[in-house]
């Protein structure tokens, strides 16, 4: 059983609080709505492979999952309107800080040493990650909502909790690049409008 007493005696992070809290919800919402095969959740995330997504290699497949991490917590927060105000815009910042992850992912391969930065190519970087972080993530939603028209509720149900499972799993990834995007934003070398 869960006690809050428990929060009180120990230090968490800001990202291991997130995730707690997810996990917390994850499992509660799963336990009473979802069927388990052991200890596995049933249905399909909508991202393959599942590992950490720093650990892609092709960029374009990381901006993807970070891109429908973003789209499924906007459905979360869609199946969440009917609770409190917080738990909506907490589901809205966690879609926020996967769209920063889905620039970041284009933008850390440009940020090398001085002799091999090209201006040119970063800005060039800056400007369609900005644009990526839009319309990766719509496209997400657009086709995840589309499986629920083609496959059901009970079916896209078990596919969106099994993606929100690995989007909670790279929380503390997707926090390195929200920060990795603040240094940027803060140094001047990323120019906002």
């Amino acid at each position: 059983m869960f006690s809050p007493l428990l929060l009180t005696n120990m230090s968490y992070s800001k990202v291991s609080l997130m995730k707690f809290f997810c996990q917390v919800f994850l499992s509660s919402f799963l336990y009473s709505t979802v069927i388990y095969a052991g200890n596995e959740i049933a249905g399909e995330s909508y991202i393959q492979p599942i590992q950490p997504f720093v650990l892609m290699k092709d960029i374009n497949r990381q901006a993807d999952a970070w891109a429908i991490c973003s789209a499924t917590w906007t459905i979360m927060s869609m199946l969440s309107s009917k609770k409190s105000d917080h738990v909506v815009q907490n589901y809205k910042n966690l879609s926020n800080g996967a769209k920063a992850a889905v620039a970041m992912t284009f933008i850390k391969p440009t940020l090398v040493s001085a002799e091999e930065f090209n201006e040119n190519k970063y800005e060039a970087t800056v400007t369609y990650a900005t644009e990526a972080m839009n319309f990766l993530p719509e496209a997400a939603l657009t086709s995840i909502m589309a499986d629920y028209d083609l496959r059901g509720t009970d079916v896209w149900f078990k596919n969106v909790t099994k993606t929100l499972k690995v989007c909670t799993e790279n929380l503390e990834e997707q926090q390195a690049y929200i920060d990795l995007w603040r240094t940027l934003a803060t140094s001047g070398l990323m120019k906002l409008d």
